[in-house]
């Protein structure tokens, strides 16, 4: 069911929408104005949804007797506020956990890309002339990946929330040493055989990355990306052709 800001439900069921309102305990039904049933409507609604609402209730004499309509409708306006307080609850954990990643991505960003700005400098590999040049770029590209298109947030969350799983991963959410891969978008070179540099460089999910590695320039594997079996018969039959 979907809060409105009047106060009121909307939900569907058989492909019609419904509306609900509570007068006290008491439910209201309406299809397009018009009063329905409102016990046998609601009743539906939740053996369909399995909502854990019981519709008997204990007398004290032991005896077990259905719910009137008040007595459904109290139970289900308890389980409605119940599950807004919850949703409300998880949102705001949502946005503190989301402000404190932020903030320890922010400090460990800048660490990340010093680290890797020097091994490559080190290692002859880096047309950069400088860290802030290649600082400056990174800022300046969409936090998505050049291959797949997926956003940086959003492969974040998968390894985050351990929806795929790998021992170069964050353990807990927390990035060390070896293990902080697929947390960020990952620097690639198009071609393998040149240095890192403004032209040669986009933004990779560690996915793509992984599975480019230094097999595929940039175009070859955006074909090889696009239709993975076709592409490496296409290279069987051309070698072939040559004989």
């Amino acid at each position: 069911m979907e809060l409105q800001n009047d106060g009121t439900y909307i939900f569907s069921l058989r492909n019609k929408v419904y509306k609900l309102e509570f007068e006290g305990n008491s439910p209201v039904v309406t299809l397009n104005s018009d009063k329905q049933k409102a016990i046998t409507i609601l009743k539906e609604y939740i053996n369909e949804n399995k909502l854990p609402i019981d519709f008997n209730y204990l007398k004290g004499n032991g005896e077990i007797e259905k719910l009137t309509t008040n007595g459904l409708g109290g139970r289900l306006r308890k389980y409605l506020t119940s599950s807004e307080q919850n949703e409300n609850k998880k949102e705001q954990t949502f946005n503190v956990n989301k402000k404190i990643i932020t903030t320890k991505k922010e400090v460990k960003l800048e660490n990340k890309l010093k680290a890797d700005y020097n091994r490559r400098k080190k290692n002859n590999l880096n047309d950069f002339e400088t860290y802030e040049q290649f600082k400056n770029w990174y800022n300046n590209q969409d936090k998505k990946c050049s291959y797949c298109d997926i956003k940086e947030d959003e492969i974040r969350f998968i390894v985050l929330n351990g929806l795929l799983k790998s021992k170069r991963f964050p353990e807990n959410g927390v990035l060390k040493q070896g293990k902080a891969r697929g947390f960020y978008l990952e620097v690639d070179r198009k071609n393998s055989n040149l240095n890192y540099s403004t032209e040669n460089c986009v933004l990779a999910c560690y996915f793509c990355n992984n599975d480019k590695s230094d097999v595929f320039d940039f175009d070859s594997y955006n074909k090889f990306f696009l239709n993975r079996r076709n592409y490496l018969l296409d290279l069987i039959d051309k070698y072939n052709n040559k004989l």
